[in-house]
């Protein structure tokens, strides 16, 4: 089982979210609810044990749609007004009820692209890397982006009447 579900920053600090009056991590709004993320490790991760096609053959699909575009779906376009006021989103918020409406995302084309060209520090150590310490304030450090965030585990599992639920 591969476990690349991100770590909290080493600047994580529950004492401060009491203080300020949370009983438990914002689940929006807040930079605490957001962890290191580890997609980008897990797909590296995956491919290393799993690729047999390059990298850049494998995200060059993804690449085109967010440098080209892509049509809103009906979900897409019925979510987007709730993203008018989130920072970074106006690329979304802008198809609201228009499904069908040419939606393109260059960052994460750039992301994409930097993951192709210099794998994983292309995107922890790079643009995207020096936004999120940013934008954290203190919640991440240089080290939390250099350290992987994705394992190899045994995965969980339970019996439940009867049946093995993984």
């Amino acid at each position: 089982c591969l476990n690349a579900s991100g770590r909290s920053g080493s600047g994580a600090d529950p004492d401060r979210l009491r203080a300020e009056g949370h009983e438990t991590i914002p689940f929006h709004g807040h930079i605490a609810a957001v962890p290191v993320p580890g997609c980008v490790d897990g797909w590296l991760a995956l491919h290393a044990r799993f690729g047999r096609l390059p990298i850049d053959r494998l995200l060059a699909p993804a690449i085109a749609y967010a440098a080209e575009g892509f049509p809103a779906s009906l979900l897409l376009a019925f979510m987007a007004d709730g993203l008018r006021e989130v920072p970074g989103a106006a690329e979304l918020a802008a198809v609201a009820g228009a499904t069908g409406k040419t939606v393109q995302r260059p960052g994460h084309a750039r992301a994409l692209r930097a993951v192709v060209a210099d794998g994983r520090a292309g995107f922890y150590e790079g643009e995207f890397g020096d936004g999120l310490l940013a934008l954290g304030a203190g919640e991440f450090s240089p080290a939390d982006l250099e350290r992987g965030c994705a394992d190899w585990v045994d995965p969980l599992s339970a019996r439940v009447h009867g049946v093995d639920v993984w």
